[in-house]
């Protein structure tokens, strides 16, 4: 016990400073305590907050849609004049002049080459002068006939002399029945040494030139009919139903860039084996050249399911491919079946309608019926119109 009284009122002050800051911070123990009992009481069941912001996980949404795509198939083809032909000499020779110019248009009966037609005048003239001896001589043989039947009338020429001049007379005949035919061969060969335009349209080939040899049926030019522009194409058996005769068809001009409409003017109903594939005629507008590159494009829609964002299908292994659909800022999993896939959305028929909101991002570690922080991908949506969003979607 200290004895001296200035030491002892000095450590009193002190002693009492140090009981009531204990006693403070047992107070302050308490008093966090209780606030923190109270707030998990009062707070069961409700969103955690974090510096002002929930907790539960914030997703990405877009809009599915009605599915208005169409499906397109692509069938390429050069066009070609609605009439047009191959012409060739029949009879071989050297061509000795060409009349015509690639592109120039002619005239039906319009000449357009000639072969060397030396040997064939000759032989023309050979023919006409055997035909002019076999009429002379069956003009005599005649005569010679005639008097000879009158004379056995009157029993001056005997049986076998008339029979004699009969005979002469058909030998005579035949020759001259021989004659005329090669002077018909000799006059055909003369003119097919002149090759003419069948109809009139324009000259679109000139295989050979003056000077070459011309063999029999090879091509020397090629012509094509004014009378319209035509396209065809090979299409599998799996698309004739989309190709009726009669039906109006696109048509896409490549190196012209234009589109113009066609109408299926033939479908062969016989194909290839190997192939299978149709041949399908288009008839063109006038006006349009042959010899371009051109598809036929057949459009219909697929007239199937909902379209929805690409991202908001999700495929996982052993799993059936599913969408998160957002009903009133929950999240449900729907299984889809995928009809067709796009550069950005995809077909699917599920239990979804245009309108309804389907997580694009932040799928991992959803579940059925999670609250989740919807936004959409062109900002935040307000918590009312969330509200009434998700109430059209969950009763449409």
């Amino acid at each position: 016990m200290d004895s001296n009284p200035r030491l002892r009122s000095t450590r009193l002050p002190r002693l009492a400073g140090t009981v009531l800051a204990v006693g403070a911070l047992a107070g302050a123990v308490v008093m966090l305590r209780g606030s923190s009992s109270e707030a998990g009481e009062t707070g069961r069941g409700s969103p955690r907050v974090v510096a002002g912001r929930s907790t539960h996980p914030t997703v990405a949404v877009g809009r599915a849609e009605t599915n208005d795509t169409q499906r397109r198939l692509r069938f390429a083809g050069v066009t070609r004049s609605h009439r047009d032909a191959n012409l060739a000499f029949i009879l071989p020779g050297r061509v000795q002049s060409v009349a015509v110019e690639l592109g120039q248009h002619v005239e039906a009966g319009q000449v357009l080459a000639r072969l060397d037609a030396r040997d064939h005048r000759r032989a023309l003239r050979a023919a006409r002068a055997s035909v002019s001896r076999a009429q002379a001589q069956l003009d005599l043989g005649r005569q010679t006939h005639d008097r000879v039947t009158r004379l056995a009338r009157r029993n001056a020429a005997t049986t076998a002399q008339l029979d004699e001049s009969s005979a002469q007379a058909k030998v005579l005949t035949e020759n001259h029945r021989y004659a005329q035919t090669q002077l018909a061969q000799a006059e055909r060969a003369h003119a097919e040494s002149v090759l003419r335009a069948p109809f009139g349209g324009t000259i679109t080939g000139l295989p050979i030139e003056v000077g070459e040899f011309a063999g029999p049926g090879q091509t020397v030019m090629q012509i094509a009919e004014d009378t319209g522009t035509e396209l065809e194409v090979e299409v599998p058996e799996s698309s004739l139903p989309l190709v009726q005769e009669g039906a109006t068809v696109a048509v896409d001009l490549t190196m012209l860039g234009e589109h113009v409409q066609g109408t299926v003017r033939s479908v062969t109903r016989a194909s290839s084996r190997r192939q299978a594939l149709y041949p399908v005629v288009v008839a063109l507008p006038r006006g349009l050249p042959p010899g371009l590159t051109a598809e036929m494009r057949l459009e219909w829609p697929t007239g199937r399911g909902v379209a929805v964002p690409l991202e908001s299908v999700v495929r996982r292994p052993g799993a059936p491919t599913q969408v998160w659909r957002v009903e009133a800022d929950q999240v449900r999993a729907l299984d889809v079946h995928v009809v067709a896939m796009a550069s950005d959305r995809a077909i699917v028929e599920a239990e979804l309608s245009p309108g309804d909101r389907v997580v694009v991002r932040g799928q991992a570690g959803l579940t059925d019926g999670r609250q989740v922080v919807p936004v959409e991908q062109l900002g935040l949506i307000p918590s009312s119109s969330r509200a009434a969003r998700g109430a059209g979607a969950a009763n449409p």
